[in-house]
């Protein structure tokens, strides 16, 4: 995302903040010598190069109105209806001034978008789209959590993944009170069957999870990929390619990942 890009750009700063500091103050005199590897003018040829490609790639979201996203959003696939964008809006006037700082407003409509709904009565999971699948990732662990992830992610498949046979380890009394533990996932993609030991830490979700379903789909030749983004709690995910990712980063600004950093 933005952020990230931003808090690289801060720590090449800090660091050859750092490096120039080291040589004028710790070396004294031989700071002056003309073979120095760092000079102020060469700090500052970083700073303006760096801050510029930062400018360069920033997108500033917060400032558009959520009919402009609705119509980013739109021009990239990803259908959104007046009523969601209603919704959205409604919700994010009532947030704190100061929770809203650190909510990404692309994310946060794209989470109205995917989330989906469940049916307690059915116990199946009803998807309200099938180009963007987004779940909490800090309820992220129980049974109904992990069979509804890949039921959600069969939706946006596009009929070329299909996640089938999902079977949980159960979780035994002593692992529930540590609430730290390793819970095996086995599953069927495409038909091949598929194992996965899951670290969970109290309600999160393991998002390496979706990396080892890429290894799986690299392994099958499928040139698409999960793609996703966390904003706050949400998880936002996508079945897409590496050309469609970057188009959606460089129209919203949110970097997507295929594994965490």
């Amino acid at each position: 995302m933005t952020v990230r890009k931003y808090f690289r750009f801060c720590c090449t700063i800090a660091c050859v903040a750092v490096a120039a500091a080291l040589l004028t103050g710790c070396h004294g005199k031989q700071s002056a010598q003309p073979d120095d590897p760092v000079s102020p003018s060469d700090t500052q040829t970083v700073a303006d190069r760096d801050y510029q490609e930062y400018l360069e790639d920033y997108v500033d979201t917060s400032a558009m109105s959520f009919e402009e996203i609705g119509k980013i959003l739109g021009d990239l696939s990803i259908s959104v209806n007046h009523e969601t964008l209603q919704k959205a809006e409604n919700s994010w006037n009532q947030l704190d001034p100061d929770e809203i700082d650190f909510v990404n407003k692309v994310g946060y409509v794209l989470s109205y978008v995917g989330k989906g709904t469940y049916d307690n009565t059915k116990k199946t999971f009803v998807p309200s789209s099938d180009e963007v699948y987004c779940f909490d990732l800090e309820n992220g662990a129980s049974d109904q959590a992990l069979e509804t992830f890949f039921d959600g992610l069969n939706a946006i498949g596009e009929g070329q993944i299909a996640f089938s046979d999902v079977k949980l380890k159960s979780v035994s009394k002593e692992d529930k009170e540590s609430g730290v533990y390793r819970r095996n996932i086995k599953f069927k993609l495409n038909g091949k069957p598929c194992s996965y030991n899951a670290e969970i830490f109290y309600d999160w979700f393991d998002v390496n999870l979706i990396s080892y379903i890429n290894s799986v789909l690299k392994k099958q030749g499928d040139d698409n990929r999960l793609y996703y983004m966390e904003d706050n709690s949400n998880c936002v995910v996508f079945y897409c390619s590496e050309e469609w990712a970057q188009d959606f980063a460089r129209e919203t600004g949110c970097e997507l990942m295929t594994e965490m950093p």
